[in-house]
């Protein structure tokens, strides 16, 4: 029996380790897919690694795209912006409004 993920249960909560993030990005992958909004837009982390840099939960920590997480961070190596195609992170952060500092908590 197959189980049916809603896509509300991809929504990232950045106010749990880095560890289960991840887990969550590849056990949701391709479909329904791990994603945060930002200004409104929806964006899907398809692949991303545990970092090791500190900082709030949810801040962009770098400008490569390092989120803060309860423990750890998390590097995204991968992402889609909503309607758009796949990116590997710096051809996204070339277009990127995301930038260091932003907060991706319920923006």
């Amino acid at each position: 029996m197959q189980i049916k993920l809603k896509k509300t249960e991809g929504k990232i909560n950045w106010n749990i380790k880095a560890e289960e993030i991840l887990g969550l990005i590849n056990g949701l992958f391709p479909l329904p897919g791990a994603w945060f909004t930002y200004k409104g837009e929806r964006y899907k982390i398809l692949r991303a690694e545990v970092g090791n840099s500190k900082g709030e939960p949810g801040i962009v920590l770098s400008e490569n795209l390092e989120i803060g997480c309860k423990e750890g961070s998390l590097k995204i190596t991968e992402i889609q912006r909503e309607g758009k195609k796949v990116q590997k992170i710096g051809e996204f952060l070339l277009g990127s409004r995301i930038k260091k500092g932003s907060n991706l908590n319920n923006v």
